[in-house]
This record gives structure tokens, C-alpha cells and sequence, in this order.
């Protein structure tokens, strides 16, 4: 939970065109959100399978998520 609200007040900073001077720049928040969808996929993989409803493993396959253009 912490990357994600790290992640939202930094977009938040960026989010008028005009970064704040305490802001991230936006490359270094692609890592961050990087690893918060695979976070974010791994806890769903996990809550799905204990609910029996997957057997597929936590891990995010490669090239799915986040697409950047």
C-alpha cells in the first residue's frame, strides 16, 4: 500500500503538466508502477486461489500489464 500512495502523490504532483520541485520524475515512477502491477497481479493470483477459483501461478507472465506508449 505504501508504493501505491507513493505512486499517487508523485502522479498527483505531475498531474497539472507542471511537476512540483519535489516531484519524481515520471521514468523513475515507471519502476515503481511496474512493481506495483506485479504486485497488485501476485495478491489477486493469491486471494483468487485461495477462494479456489485459479490454479494459475502468482507470478505475472511476461508482457502482460502495464503498457506504456
Amino acid at each position: 500500500m505504501q508504493l501505491l500512495h507513493h505512486l499517487y502523490n508523485h502522479l498527483v504532483l505531475h498531474g497539472d503538466g507542471e511537476a512540483a520541485p519535489d516531484a519524481d520524475p515520471l521514468d523513475a515512477l515507471r519502476g515503481s508502477l511496474d512493481r506495483a502491477s506485479a504486485k497488485l497481479y501476485e495478491t489477486r493470483q493469491i486471494m483468487r486461489a485461495d477462494l479456489g477459483l485459479t490454479t494459475a501461478p502468482p507470478d505475472r507472465p511476461q508482457g502482460y500489464g502495464v503498457v506504456y506508449r
